[in-house]
């Protein structure tokens, strides 16, 4: 698991060989272990569709792809009991739906059913002394949390005001302060900088990167770690261009070339879900670098293999900043591109952004 740990591919023959071997092993001593080789299968059976959330991503296998086993695996956890399995399965089907881009009421629904049980389990702990929670009640309520940041940036990106009662950013950020979870801080990070990064709050975004701390460690194998990396890279790309002095300009686009130095390994170990951020960045950083001509042929890279992988808010994000670079065919061409996929993907509130910005112009 040294590949996992140092954050690198782990391969799915990895994965089958051990598994592999557990099943010889029991084999083996198969006159005394046929409970162990029942119970073994059913374990096997689960955490092999949690491990698409885990593992798969991290190769030839497409974000589009994990979202059936992982849907299936929630429905298994909950048929045999294991509420811990199905609610990770959940979890990791919710974020893929969303980072695979779905369309946002697709997103909308899936997280919609978890915020009742979490303003439940958030008023149920309100009255309670944190360190003495119940541990079931914890994990649920963490678990309610994480799937809350999928609920919040969807709403944001829709345009729907949350109600009082609903927790928000800070409720989360606050609980994760209270129980000392780094790991959902970091999640609670990711959703509110994907929020910062689509509505091109860029010195908002370079704050809460500051404020983050290691993400990735934190996220250890989930896609969510991916993403930071790739928002974090085009995050500092930005504040290199923005900043005023030299050193500055260099200190940003130096940690920048870092992300996306671990972004390329991850792509020359086989990730076939990284591939369009690569081009993205390389187009960005062609614009800090004074070269338009190959700013323009990485953006359209960028945008031919979002489009063919099917994800529209990448997409429409390789448009927009094609547009905001000034390289724009036929006048307004990305500009009116990114609105449709935005349109498409049913970020309605970015696309009254971008149409009050266009007729402004």
């Amino acid at each position: 698991m040294n590949a996992c740990v140092q954050y690198e591919v782990l391969t799915i023959w990895d994965l089958h060989l051990s598994l592999a071997c557990l099943y010889l092993i029991v084999f083996i001593n198969h006159m005394h272990s046929h409970v162990l080789l029942s119970s073994l299968s059913n374990f096997i059976n689960r955490e092999t569709r949690t491990f698409q959330g885990f593992v798969y991503h991290w190769t030839t296998t497409t974000l589009q792809e994990t979202l059936a086993p992982l849907l299936k695996g929630y429905q298994i956890g909950l048929d045999t009991g294991d509420v811990q399995s199905a609610g990770l399965n959940q979890l990791m089907h919710i974020s893929h739906t969303y980072f695979a881009g779905r369309k946002l009421a697709e997103v909308d629904e899936l997280t919609s059913a978890n915020v009742g049980l979490q303003n439940e389990t958030t008023a149920a702990t309100r009255s309670s002394n944190i360190q003495k929670l119940d541990d079931s009640l914890t994990q649920s309520r963490i678990l309610g949390s994480l799937i809350q940041v999928w609920y919040l940036v969807t709403a944001e990106l829709r345009g729907r005001e949350l109600d009082k009662s609903e927790l928000n950013f800070d409720g989360i950020l606050k609980f994760a302060n209270e129980i000392d979870n780094p790991a959902l801080r970091s999640y609670a990070s990711t959703g509110q900088l994907e929020l910062k990064v689509i509505f091109s709050e860029w010195d908002k975004a370079i704050d809460i990167l500051e404020q983050a701390g290691d993400v990735r460690a934190n996220l250890l194998a989930l896609f969510a770690g991916v993403r930071f990396t790739f928002l974090e890279a085009l995050v500092l790309i930005k504040a290199a261009r923005s900043s005023k002095t030299w050193y500055k300009r260099w200190k940003w686009k130096r940690r920048a070339r870092k992300s996306i130095n671990i972004i390329t390994r991850w792509m020359k170990r086989g990730n076939v879900n990284v591939i369009h951020y690569l081009h993205l960045l390389e187009a960005e950083l062609a614009i800090l670098n004074g070269n338009s001509n190959m700013a323009k042929d990485s953006y359209s890279l960028a945008i031919a293999v979002a489009e063919k992988n099917g994800l529209i808010q990448d997409e429409a994000l390789s448009h927009e900043l094609a547009s905001a670079a000034g390289i724009d065919i036929h006048g307004d061409y990305h500009m009116k591109n990114a609105i449709r996929c935005y349109s498409e993907w049913g970020a309605t509130k970015k696309v009254s952004q971008l149409k009050d910005s266009f007729l402004n112009e």
